[in-house]
């Protein structure tokens, strides 16, 4: 009688340990990129949304030949704007502005700008800029002052940062800038 040699369909304990631990050091590899990429996009999403508020309001002053003001708010009701120090993690409004004063009136409202969604980053601003904690555009479209915010989520790293410039023509830039 001859013996039929079989060969086994299963996979071996170091395969299986091999397997398990390619999966492991995947996983580990592509958890930090992701926390990386969640801090980039949450700065990401403030600095587009400031930016989108500075162009909204500079378009409805051109419009409208009213001036229009962005401030950032006292709280995150957004009943006013914040006139001291400029934090803008509360979020910011856009309104209609007759004096160019960045006074905020609830009737003259254009837009609201709550932050939502995002894991609350921590709102780093330069106090060495031109920073102030709000812009006004003339009818012209041209800004009264410069504005300019900074970024920073939270355990921010690397190039996850952003920052919002207005200069006195009015345009509106952004541009990525590193974490401590």
């Amino acid at each position: 009688m001859a013996f039929v040699k079989r060969h086994s369909r299963a996979f071996t304990i170091m395969e299986v340990l091999i397997v398990v631990s390619m999966a492991a050091l995947l996983i580990i590899a592509s958890s930090y990129s992701y926390v990386d990429w969640q801090q980039n996009q949450a700065s990401r999403a403030l600095s587009n949304q400031v930016f989108a508020a500075l162009r909204l309001a500079k378009n409805i002053a051109i419009n409208t030949g009213q001036m229009v003001s962005v401030c950032a708010g006292t709280d995150t009701t957004l009943s006013a704007c914040n006139t001291g120090a400029a934090n803008w993690n509360n979020g910011w409004m856009v309104f209609l502005d007759p004096n160019g004063n960045g006074t905020y009136s609830a009737a003259n409202l254009v837009q609201a700008y709550q932050i939502t969604n995002i894991n609350n980053p921590n709102t780093d601003v330069d106090t060495t800029g031109v920073l102030k904690s709000y812009a006004t555009f003339n009818t012209l479209g041209f800004a009264t002052r410069q504005v300019h915010i900074t970024f920073k989520p939270t355990g921010c790293t690397g190039t996850n940062g952003m920052d919002v410039y207005l200069n006195g023509s009015g345009r509106v830039t952004t541009s990525s800038i590193s974490c401590p």
